[in-house]
């Protein structure tokens, strides 16, 4: 019985930090994509709408945020929760970046 009340913790604590994952992603692209659209809006002197370039880029900057800090203050312990390597971190800031710049550029 023990056995099965340690499995049923680790689906029950899985589930609660996906979901967690999916809100704090959810919160952290609208935050972030409200101050790039106000941001855009003032340099460009007219009114800006988001784009899905935008929303790719925050989710990436979202995603990056959590494997590297935020999966480590959560409720699901696992030895597997590793940090994104350097290189990986850096070719996705790189993308999200561009996809920033070409959001800019297409609406200039």
């Amino acid at each position: 019985m023990p056995g099965m009340v340690m499995y049923m913790w680790k689906v029950i604590s899985f589930m609660m930090e996906f979901i967690r994952f999916i809100l704090l992603l959810l919160i952290f692209v609208y935050i972030i994509g409200t101050i790039e659209t106000y941001m855009f809006g003032h340099l460009l002197g007219e009114q800006f709408h988001g784009t899905w370039y935008m929303n790719v880029s925050n989710f990436i900057l979202g995603f990056i945020l959590y494997r590297n800090h935020l999966q480590f203050k959560g409720w699901y312990a696992s030895p597997k929760n590793k940090k994104l390597q350097p290189t990986t971190t850096y070719i996705l800031l790189m993308i999200s970046l561009m996809l920033m710049v070409v959001t800019f550029v297409l609406y200039k």
